[in-house]
């Protein structure tokens, strides 16, 4: 192992063991080795209302009730998230994640309160956004209509 592999370490856990809440942000930033598809590592947020039929990445999601699940999938700066109803995963979609100090200069609307869900129609009708707050850590997911 290297020096600098070494001082990074040490960096590290300096910085989990010393700055509140950062190790629960990177535990659900990173995933653990050999998650699947349908890695159950998040919590369910919810009630979520779906007000009317729109795509996600894998299939059309009906009107009605979901829980979204935020798996420990990544990809750049998006996390996949699961659509779950009866217990079983209904659709799939990619949310942005956006940190807290960086949601004013994306989102021209307050935020929903920490540990909340918000559900919005935007663009005359044509998108659902599902918004979830995770304690700063905001989940942006865009579902367009068919």
């Amino acid at each position: 192992m290297t020096m600098y592999v070494r001082f990074m370490m040490v960096v590290g856990a300096i910085a989990l063991t010393t700055t509140p809440g950062l190790a629960q942000v990177l535990a659900r930033a990173t995933p653990a080795a050999g998650e699947g598809v349908a890695a159950d590592t998040g919590d369910l947020w919810g009630p979520v209302r779906i007000p009317r039929r729109v795509t996600t990445n894998s299939a059309t999601l009906a009107p009605g009730t979901y829980s979204v699940r935020i798996t420990g999938e990544t990809s750049e700066q998006d996390r996949w998230v699961e659509f779950v109803s009866g217990g079983r995963v209904a659709a799939r979609e990619l949310a942005t994640v956006i940190p807290a100090v960086e949601i004013r200069s994306v989102a021209k609307v307050r935020p929903p309160p920490a540990g909340e869900v918000r559900v919005e129609t935007l663009s005359g009708a044509d998108y659902v956004r599902v918004w979830i707050n995770d304690g700063g850590v905001h989940y942006l997911i865009h579902l367009p209509q068919p």
